[in-house]
């Protein structure tokens, strides 16, 4: 009895705690993916499907590669080119491997 009480509070902290990471990445990604479309809005007109497009890519490719994309985007805030580069870099040296 007592080993079924405790890996249930074991499972029920690790769904919070998973949700919780989850969460925060998921307002981190959402941050960096609007300061992305604007860089990109900055250098093309995007009409609204391309707006979407360029969103749902850019969170997608967050997601996955979460620490690449958040370490460029604390070295290069505010910075569209040198973000850009930072993001390119890292696909090209993972690519490489």
């Amino acid at each position: 009895m007592k080993k079924t009480i405790l890996l249930t509070l074991i499972l029920i902290y690790s769904v919070f705690f998973g949700y919780s990471s989850l969460s925060a990445q998921s307002q981190a990604c959402n941050q960096i993916c609007d300061f992305y479309t604007t860089c990109v809005e900055a250098k093309k007109k995007l009409g609204a499907d391309d707006k979407t497009k360029v969103a749902a890519g850019c969170l997608n490719t967050c997601r996955k590669n979460y620490s690449a994309v958040t370490s460029c985007y604390e070295a290069h805030n505010g910075q569209c080119t040198a973000f850009n580069t930072c993001l390119t870099s890292a696909y090209n040296s993972k690519s490489n491997k």
